[in-house]
């Protein structure tokens, strides 16, 4: 709704973030799986933050398979500005 789009039912499922202090609900397609990372299984991205970045960095679920993390409340900010 706040994107203009109208009111709509997702198909997939809302997110709740705290961002801007408020929590939000952010709909997504899909939530696979949730997991507590270590830091030692994060590579910190290097993108400016200040700038509007949103990828916090890579995490590395084992071996082989990794996932990028969304900043999630950099990017609940910006929606609400």
């Amino acid at each position: 709704t706040r994107l203009g789009l109208g009111e709509t039912r997702p198909d997939g499922s809302i997110v709740l973030v705290h961002g801007g202090g408020k929590v939000v609900g952010v709909s997504v397609d899909e939530v696979r799986d949730v997991q507590l990372m270590g830091t030692d299984r994060i590579e910190l991205s290097s993108a400016d933050q200040s700038r509007g970045g949103i990828v916090r960095g890579i995490g590395h679920l084992d071996d082989s398979t990794i996932v990028i993390l969304l900043d999630m409340q950099s990017i609940v900010t910006q929606v609400l500005l």
